[in-house]
């Protein structure tokens, strides 16, 4: 069931959305199937406790309204339904204010609706957001004036107006713990999808960048610019790799790149030496600027002659006319 509401929930909202457009989007949504079934129960509740067959009128109309608004804001329509939901809802409760009287528990939906307006409209919207605020404030206005200057419309027994005190204080608690909820799991979702993209750069800047580099343009060092007095560099390029790619599929001719790069990485692990990167079949590593900050040349050296080693097993064994440059500063 709450799986299925979820669903509901999310509906309109589409994948390029920014986080704020899923915030109000799915607020919306909420908000608006939430009074829905809010002024569906009361369509009877109400009906029961006044005794008066136009309160369940009243009540489909706000009802049909609310769905309404859910139907609109889904539909793409996000704004006209965001402010179709708040001119609803105030003109909801100020009716029932001046239908039931003080004191009946309405005057705290006053609350709520003041808050709504901050989780329907962005940032930018601040002339919706001001236009909402003025009608609760007119909402708020009309109770005023209907508590004090007016006798209620229906006149409702002592007993069943404490009924629809309480009843009316455990809906709005309701509503209130359902909107709550969709903010915190909103927010969480929102929280691990950031975190998943975090991972993923984090990834994709080690996979491009040597761990100590990465390791400081991640902890946010400035310009990242080292000296070093002695050091080796290594570059390398396969031979006979652009006549290659012709004849291979491009998946074959990534594995076999990769195997090759495979072992040239485990031989500069086995020699200290550190890997830079890889660009297309070139190939760079250098010494003496990374790891404890001395160089070997005589290190260098071995490492391009097991590279020639492994470029020359690779040939004899899958049968291709491959070989390898080697340079070393």
């Amino acid at each position: 069931m709450l799986r299925l509401l979820q669903r509901i929930f999310r509906i309109g909202i589409e994948a390029e959305d920014d986080f704020e457009t899923r915030i109000t989007t799915r607020i919306t949504n909420v908000v608006s199937l939430t009074m829905f079934m809010v002024a569906a129960f009361f369509s009877v509740i109400g009906t029961y406790l006044t005794g008066k067959i136009d309160f369940f009128v009243f009540s489909i109309l706000v009802a049909i309204a609310y769905l309404m608004t859910f139907l609109i804001n889904v539909t793409g329509y996000r704004t006209l339904a965001r402010f179709m939901l708040v001119s609803t809802v105030c003109t909801h409760y100020a009716i029932v204010s001046v239908s039931v009287g003080p004191l009946s528990g309405v005057e705290f939906y006053l609350v709520v609706i003041s808050i709504v307006p901050i989780f329907l409209f962005r940032r930018r919207e601040r002339e919706l957001i001001f236009a909402s605020y003025g009608i609760v404030a007119i909402a708020a206005l009309v109770m005023l004036v209907a508590f004090t200057r007016f006798e209620p419309v229906f006149q409702v027994s002592e007993i069943n107006f404490k009924i629809g005190y309480y009843v009316t204080l455990l809906s709005l608690s309701v509503i209130t713990v359902i909107v709550c909820y969709n903010l915190y799991f909103v927010s969480i979702r929102n929280y691990r999808n950031l975190r998943e993209e975090k991972s993923k750069s984090d990834r994709l800047i080690y996979n491009m960048l040597p761990d100590l580099i990465a390791e400081r343009l991640l902890r946010g060092d400035g310009v990242i610019a080292d000296s070093h007095g002695d050091a080796a560099v290594l570059f390398s390029d396969i031979v006979g790799f652009a006549a290659l790619s012709k004849t291979l599929a491009p998946k074959h001719l990534v594995e076999l790149l990769n195997e090759i790069f495979s072992e040239f990485d485990k031989i500069a692990e086995r020699r200290g030496i550190e890997k830079i990167k890889t660009i297309g079949d070139g190939y760079m590593a250098a010494t003496g600027v990374l790891m404890d900050g001395t160089s070997s040349a005589d290190a260098m050296v071995g490492m391009a002659k097991d590279m020639l080693r492994v470029v020359d097993r690779t040939s004899t064994q899958y049968g291709f006319d491959i070989n390898i440059r080697i340079g070393i500063s």
